[in-house]
């Protein structure tokens, strides 16, 4: 399988509060691969270097055999898109006018979108299933139909890569549901590389093939889900005892019940 994005000894840091620490990584054409861990492991800084946002203090992010720091940002922009954890749309858009912000790369300065991007927005809105929302004004959406948009935007890039920080986070259980079974449709149907990072473990699990769990910024495992996915290991990475149940093919992972005082 040919590797897309490779990380080699990757450092960042927040002025002296070191955020990343060595990580190595290696990412193939066409797989989910799934980042997790608790708070404050550094997974939201490390998906902001992968697509260019933030720049690392030492070491290097590869992409298709090229440093990441060889190509312009329009460049970047049009090969990874990233999808933020709590979308925001601050001017009152429509929901076709926030997808065609995802043809920025692609449209010149003093330049208007053509017949081409209106084409390849309206795909991206079909794709996600949100066509018969394109006139309603983005900042009167619920939060899953933001994150559709958001997501919608995102694939109007047309990328290879696509990263996605928390896309289910405060969203019901039919909106989990519909952006996680979307997110494996982009991948099958589209072949398009997915990094995710998020909290919904059980959710979202057996979406990954491979899972990356971090600790304080570095790599504790990584592997896949039957290699890493077990109650020593993520009760060590989130610091609180769990208990993983598997039955065909779906895991759920919960606390373990403490015992309850007396009285």
């Amino acid at each position: 399988m040919q590797e897309i994005i490779r990380l080699n000894n990757l450092n960042f840091s927040y002025g002296k509060t070191a955020t990343l620490k060595n990580i190595s990584l290696s990412i193939k054409k066409g797989k989910i691969v799934g980042i997790l861990g608790s708070n404050g492991s550094g997974k939201s800084t490390l998906l902001k270097t992968i697509f260019g946002h933030l720049k690392p203090k030492s070491g290097e992010i590869i992409y298709r055999d090229q440093p990441l720091t060889s190509y312009k940002i329009q460049e970047i922009a049009k090969r990874i898109s990233y999808t933020p954890q709590n979308p925001i749309f601050s001017l009152p858009i429509t929901v076709l006018e926030a997808v065609l912000i995802g043809r920025a790369p692609y449209i010149g300065n003093y330049e208007f979108e053509n017949a081409k991007d209106i084409e390849i927005a309206f795909e991206s809105m079909n794709s996600i299933g949100i066509v018969d929302l394109k006139n309603r004004y983005v900042n009167q959406l619920s939060g899953g139909e933001k994150q559709l948009v958001s997501i919608a935007r995102a694939l109007a890039q047309e990328p290879e890569v696509m990263v996605l920080d928390e896309p289910t986070t405060f969203l019901d259980f039919n909106y989990k549901a519909r952006i996680l079974s979307l997110i494996s449709s982009l991948n099958k149907d589209k072949g398009i590389t997915i990094i995710i990072a998020t909290h919904d473990i059980s959710y979202s699990i057996s979406l990954f093939d491979q899972i990356v769990l971090l600790k304080y910024g570095a790599i504790y495992d990584m592997g896949e889900k039957s290699d890493v996915i077990n109650e020593e290991t993520l009760s060590e990475v989130y610091g609180i005892d769990l208990k993983v149940l598997q039955e065909n093919g779906t895991v759920l992972v919960i606390p373990k019940q403490q015992n309850q005082p007396n009285g």
